[in-house]
């Protein structure tokens, strides 16, 4: 019987699924972000299962404590020659843990551009730097559910980009409509 991979292939559909939301108007991706947000729970649950499942250690919080944790496991794994792949999921989790207080606060809980650094940069990364990784240990069932998520992300940027653009779009006709001499409409 074929063993069950270290991150359930399922997983990626959190970030699929949401998209498919988003593109059906019933979910915003610029809403702000909590602990019950889609990309948060994908976030904490595939780093729960690649900590617990792959790399032997169990992880409960994104905090300093677990940044250290991580750091000490990269250090043992990097002197035993581990997987360059393994090593840079394990310092993209370090750097989740160093953003999490703005990632739920005033950051990326802010505006447009905030949830665009996130889902378009951090997020991501992290889909680039899991299929990497999946590739490199033979995960080979992980690979279709990485490229739909990546292109589900992909999606969400769109939408908040046009989001973004729509606002700075009325924010200039604002700005022109208030200027002397100029009639509002």
């Amino acid at each position: 019987m074929k063993k069950s991979p270290p991150i359930a292939p399922e997983l990626f559909d959190i970030l699929v699924e949401f998209a498919d939301t988003v593109r059906e108007g019933e979910a915003d991706p610029n809403d702000r972000l909590t602990e019950a947000s889609d990309v948060i729970v994908f976030c904490q649950n595939f780093y729960i299962q690649l900590f617990q499942n792959a790399l032997g250690i169990t992880i409960t919080a994104l905090d300093d404590a677990a940044k250290e944790k991580a750091v000490r496991l990269r250090r043992r794994l990097a002197e035993k020659n581990a997987p360059a792949t393994t090593l840079q999921l394990i310092t993209w989790f370090e750097r989740l843990c160093e953003i999490w207080p703005d990632v739920l606060d005033e950051v990326y809980g802010g505006g447009v551009e905030d949830r665009l650094a996130f889902y378009g940069g951090y997020v991501s990364k992290l889909l680039r730097r899991a299929r990497a990784w999946a590739a490199a240990t033979g995960l080979e069932e992980l690979d279709k559910p990485i490229e739909r998520a990546a292109r589900a992300v992909t999606e969400i940027v769109d939408a908040l980009g046009s989001e973004r653009d729509a606002a700075a779009s009325r924010k200039r006709k604002r700005a022109v409509a208030k200027k002397p001499g100029r009639q509002r409409r």
